[in-house]
């Protein structure tokens, strides 16, 4: 077996005085940190990582006018204070991938959740959430989707009377067979709804399935519920358990 190490170096090298010296008070501890991976998954980190990178810096990427994206490199002695800023709003970006990993833990029993929706200035908008507990794969996917989850979540937006229902999940599921229609990310996904397979219109975010609006009552009525989502690194289905979601989505869509 062979093996693939990505490394990169931390701390400074000084001059170092103290922690309370006005100028040379960084650590002066260097060393290297990294992770290793086995060959034959390198390929497919090598390409998710480049579609992060695209997405959260961006800005730094276009406005460099001598690199390509691939040859972009951010650190914290090539930035301005303006690009330093985006760059933290990059960093908050990926740690949120992770905040969001911990909140999609499993939930210690069935019972359907809420949480309050809010508007673009974090006010509550008089709307809520409805989601089902969090399940991961049947089978579990290959890295770097290997702590994937999703839950079932249904609202509706103020000032509409459509309920949305849709999947949440804790990261891009990167599906395949998507197309783009009047601007908006598509693809059709299989389900079954007891017992019954059916093909079903999504449109697809960047963590979020949602379901056509047509479809939505047969979800609020069903006793079980599993959706294949067509990833990358294969098909896989989500087998959510139904329990308690006639009165909470109807509480959420009413």
């Amino acid at each position: 077996m062979t093996y693939f190490a990505y490394l990169d170096e931390f701390g400074h090298i000084g001059p170092y005085v103290s922690r309370q010296d006005s100028k040379h008070n960084d650590s002066p501890v260097f060393g290297l940190a990294g992770f290793i991976l086995p060959s034959e998954r390198v390929r497919r980190f090598s390409t998710w990582f480049f579609q992060r990178k695209r997405e959260l810096l961006s800005y730094e990427i276009k406005s460099s006018k001598k690199l390509r994206p691939k040859n972009h490199r951010a650190t914290g002695s090539n930035h301005n204070h303006s690009l330093a800023s985006r760059s933290m709003k990059a960093f908050k970006a990926l740690a949120a991938l992770a905040i969001t990993a911990a909140a999609f833990a499993p939930a210690a029993n069935a019972s359907w959740g809420s949480y309050q929706n809010t508007d673009k200035w974090g006010e509550p908008d008089g709307s809520y959430t409805v989601h089902s507990e969090t399940v991961a794969p049947t089978r579990t996917p290959d890295f770097p989707y290997s702590n994937i989850k999703a839950r079932v979540a249904a609202t509706t937006q103020p000032g509409s009377s459509t309920c949305m229902i849709g999947l949440e999940l804790n990261m891009d599921p990167n599906l395949t067979g998507t197309q783009y229609v009047n601007g908006s990310k598509m693809v059709g996904i299989d389900v079954m709804v007891n017992g019954q397979e059916k093909k079903v219109k999504t449109m697809v975010g960047r963590s979020l399935v949602l379901l056509d609006p047509e479809f939505t009552p047969e979800v609020a009525n069903a006793d079980t519920f599993k959706v294949l989502l067509p990833m990358h690194v294969g098909n896989h289905v989500f087998d959510f358990n139904m329990s308690g979601a006639k009165e909470a989505i109807a509480k959420a869509c009413n």
